[in-house]
């Protein structure tokens, strides 16, 4: 018989099949070493071209007395409403101060602007409608003008206390009523305290208004001040 195909012998027949796999696994490294680098690069995500930084900008010089001038130059005066409140059960004026200003120190300028819708600076009557004025402070401090404002404003509603008080102390010499007596003595003191509040802004305030005040008051401040010292600013 002559040798043909089929009778390639064992040895031949791995030979070729050796050759052939290495061929093959050639063939597949070509492939990898060639479209590897391109597949890798459509698979990268776009990233933004990088641009330049611009160095920062030089810092800006404050002048301190600038600053301070800038706050005494606002007016009270010229400020706008923020807000209009319509008073609920549980509102009191000091509440209010905290709520729109940060500060329930600040709520006799809050009478004042309102101080023709309340009759009583601790009473305020449901569905009242109050102006809610923007805040005397800027950045947690009073401009010199600012506080002279809040000054005459505290002096305001010590007047509106004593005034009070003056009426019940009437009513109860009239009518002989034990409670309308203990009520007015009640509006004295508070006048009294509030002064006394108002020195943590300015402790020499009530010495510049002491026409609007009375003595026995500045007497009872003047008392406070050596017994407790000036309230804190908080």
């Amino acid at each position: 018989m002559s040798d043909g195909p089929l009778n390639i012998s064992p040895v031949a027949r791995a030979v070729k099949l050796i050759v052939f796999e290495i061929v093959l696994l050639a063939a597949v490294l070509l492939a990898i070493f060639v479209y590897l680098p391109t597949l890798v690069t459509e698979l990268e995500p776009e990233q933004e071209p990088a641009t330049e930084i611009d160095e920062p900008a030089a810092p800006i010089e404050v002048d301190p007395e600038e600053t301070v001038a800038e706050l005494d130059d606002v007016d009270p005066a010229d400020r706008g409403v923020i807000a209009t409140h319509s008073v609920e059960s549980s509102d009191t004026l000091w509440d209010l101060s905290e709520n729109y200003w940060g500060s329930r120190h600040l709520w006799p300028d809050l009478y004042e602007w309102n101080s023709d819708s309340i009759d009583d600076p601790d009473h305020l009557q449901i569905g009242t409608s109050l102006r809610i004025p923007e805040s005397l402070m800027q950045n947690a401090t009073l401009g010199e003008r600012a506080r002279e404002h809040l000054m005459d404003a505290y002096v305001v509603a010590y007047q509106a206390y004593r005034d009070i008080g003056a009426t019940l102390r009437d009513r109860a010499r009239i009518t002989g009523r034990r409670d309308l007596d203990l009520r007015s003595r009640l509006k004295y003191s508070k006048a009294q305290w509030l002064l006394y509040s108002g020195t943590r802004f300015d402790a020499d305030y009530i010495a510049t208004r002491s026409a609007a005040i009375h003595a026995s008051d500045i007497e009872a401040v003047t008392h406070f001040l050596e017994r407790f010292g000036r309230p804190p600013l908080e």
